[in-house]
């Protein structure tokens, strides 16, 4: 069985900005903290002290948010010579389909739709995910429609 688990996603890479501005965040807030510290009589703070600590502590927050949530990444593709399995951006649960079930395959950019006998489609949105994932998942979809076509010919 083969699993494509991309390591990044587009949704990683937007929580990895919210971590970045998190660290931001943080840094002006320590700024602002030490900055009275090293020179005391200076006039030219921030702002009061008990705002600057929110600040930092609200940017630690952020930042521990975004890398954590960067880190999560339960999307997948899996496939094997009788299953299609997966869980992608906006679905509630894994899918599984097997393939003596699939009448075609179609790829477009972004997206794999698979029409089975019964006239019903799965459409797996690949739109999160990089780049060289999306060729993979393109390839190995291309690889079943092929096989399943060469089946098609061998019964008929």
């Amino acid at each position: 069985m083969t699993r494509l688990h991309p390591t990044q996603t587009k949704l990683n890479q937007k929580y990895l900005l919210l971590s970045f501005l998190g660290q931001f965040i943080l840094i002006m807030g320590f700024n602002g903290l030490i900055r009275p510290l090293l020179r005391p009589d200076s006039p030219e703070s921030f702002g009061p002290l008990w705002f600057l600590a929110i600040l930092a502590a609200a940017g630690t927050a952020i930042m521990v948010y975004g890398y954590r949530k960067a880190q999560e990444n339960p999307f997948f593709i899996e496939w094997d010579n009788d299953t299609i399995t997966w869980f992608l951006p906006g679905q509630k649960g894994t899918k599984t389909l097997h393939i003596r079930d699939i009448r075609d395959i179609t790829l477009k950019h972004f997206t794999v739709d698979i029409t089975q006998k019964d006239n019903q489609t799965a459409s797996l949105n690949l739109e999160n995910f990089l780049y060289k994932d999306l060729q993979k998942a393109k390839k190995a979809m291309e690889e079943i429609k092929e096989k399943k076509l060469l089946q098609e010919q061998t019964y008929n």
